[in-house]
């Protein structure tokens, strides 16, 4: 029976181990996330994308 105590402690251990390292992952991009740098390159390639729209006008 210890060892079946064991077994199940073992894999609340890694399952907590687990959602620790997800959890931390997650906090780590959630800055990067919410500032509005992540939405620069959206930007970047609509201001692109106008760019190339306006030169094939041009042409």
């Amino acid at each position: 029976m210890s060892g079946w105590e064991f077994f199940t402690w073992w894999n609340v251990g890694v399952l907590a181990l687990g959602s620790l390292i997800v959890f931390g992952l997650f906090l780590r991009q959630l800055p990067t996330l919410l500032s509005p740098r992540s939405r620069d390159p959206e930007a970047e390639r609509a201001e692109e994308g106008a760019r190339t729209s306006k030169g094939e006008d041009q042409i």
